[in-house]
């Protein structure tokens, strides 16, 4: 089915995919459980559920927060997972936060920075690996898996495929890359 600029849209048939992904949604919009509910579809490279409609890209927890809780209460807010798992679209999870709590929610739950899966809850895969496991990560770069590597360090695939691919040593502890770019902004505004 194909839709043109103005016409009612029919969310339970796309264009691509037959709309399995907004019928996924649908069917779970009013589910009262509280195990999480997992995207069966395509995910992003940070395991978020997304789905294409009407040439867009859209975020299934997003799309299932705003069909449950409604639109944003202000545009600076984005949905959260109560859960920590991004994959998860229970409507029961999901909730409006700013971007600060959301935040803080990702450290309590250990996927801050990239989804680091470290019990301490320490963030991410390029800011808090020390110059050891960094050299291990390089030194067996095709010997030894990625997702092996990822394992053994508390990290995601792709914090590893990093690593492998830069030079650059990692940042002291508590320093992060967003961090050292708003200190710079914050210097030149000042002057």
């Amino acid at each position: 089915m194909v839709f043109y600029k103005g016409q009612k849209q029919d969310w339970t048939h796309g264009r691509k995919g037959q709309g399995n992904g907004i019928a996924f949604i649908l069917s779970h919009a009013s589910y009262e459980g509280e195990d999480c509910v997992l995207w069966p579809y395509s995910t992003d490279y940070n395991g978020y559920g997304q789905f294409g409609y009407n040439g867009e890209l859209l975020r299934a927890h997003k799309f299932m927060c705003e069909l449950v809780h409604g639109q944003p209460p202000s545009p600076e807010l984005e949905a959260s997972h109560s859960c920590g798992v991004a994959a998860c679209i229970n409507p029961k999870h999901l909730s409006w936060e700013t971007h600060s709590d959301n935040e803080k929610l990702k450290r309590k739950h250990g996927t801050a920075g990239g989804g680091a899966r470290r019990p301490d809850g320490n963030g991410g895969n390029r800011t808090y690996l020390t110059a050891e496991q960094i050299a291990d990560i390089r030194a067996n770069r095709y010997i030894v898996p990625a997702k092996e590597l990822a394992e053994k360090h508390g990290i995601k695939r792709g914090g590893v495929r990093y690593w492998q691919e830069t030079t650059h040593e990692p940042l002291p502890r508590g320093q992060s890359i967003s961090a050292i770019y708003r200190q710079r902004a914050k210097m030149r505004s000042l002057g």
